[in-house]
């Protein structure tokens, strides 16, 4: 069962018939040859810009477990 933490909220995928970011379909970047996956990792909360208690260690795990994961698209 993957889990994320995200500051003081850990958010656990525990359906295992959702498929997991690896088996979601990966699409081209733009005009690049890089492809990344359809599902992506918003990262502004993580900033600390608009979220209260966000700290570096918590942000940093939670990208590890998001490329862990399979995510390979994070919006900056």
């Amino acid at each position: 069962t993957p889990a994320v933490a995200c500051g003081r909220f850990p958010l656990t995928v525990t359906d295992p018939t959702m498929p997991t970011p690896a088996e979601h379909d990966r699409r081209p970047l733009g005009r690049t040859d890089r492809v990344v996956t359809s599902v992506a990792m918003g990262c502004w909360p993580i900033a600390g810009m608009t979220s209260l208690d966000v700290d570096t260690r918590s942000s940093l795990a939670t990208l590890e477990a998001a490329f862990e994961a399979g995510i390979t698209h994070f919006d900056t």
